[in-house]
């Protein structure tokens, strides 16, 4: 599942402008083809950041991460028209788009993702099972959220 659509673009900029950044012989009809590019390619980069801290591919699509994929597509877009200059407010967008992902892959910014174990030193609750249950993300250790916590020790990170 991709992370935005041909549609969402078409919120952020007008169809006659994605035609010309999209059909190299005469810029009057939208080629889905690129577009679907586009979207996967920035699809690929918010991955590459989310990879480690969230299951990829995110199984719902945050609007923050529509965003970023949104950004990021109208950015590849004008990157395969080498003909045509990138407006600085793209420019712009596509910098601050990076950096909160970095911020995402940092844990200073936290996207709404259910997959995600972010923050919970690997272990998570499981939608599975009994509601006791928690599962360790490095092993397949379970038990009881007491028995959890009489098993935890302070690590001190520097």
């Amino acid at each position: 599942m991709a992370y935005s659509t041909q549609a969402d673009i078409e919120k952020r900029i007008p169809s006659t402008d994605l035609a010309e950044l999209t059909n190299d012989t005469d810029g009057s009809s939208v080629v889905t083809a690129n577009v679907d590019e586009a979207i996967a390619l920035a699809d690929a980069l918010i991955n590459s950041f989310l990879r480690g801290k969230h299951e990829v591919p995110l199984s719902t699509v945050p609007d923050l991460i529509r965003e970023f994929s949104v950004t990021i597509s109208i950015y590849n877009l004008y990157q395969r028209r080498i003909d045509l200059s990138i407006p600085e407010v793209l420019q712009s967008g596509y910098k601050d788009a990076l950096k909160q992902l970095g911020m995402v892959r940092d844990n200073k910014l936290m996207i709404d993702d259910v997959g995600s174990v972010a923050n919970t030193a690997g272990y998570y609750k499981s939608s599975k099972g009994s509601a006791q249950t928690i599962y360790d993300t490095n092993s397949t250790q379970t038990g009881t959220l007491d028995k959890f916590f009489s098993n935890c020790r302070i690590v001190r990170r520097r």
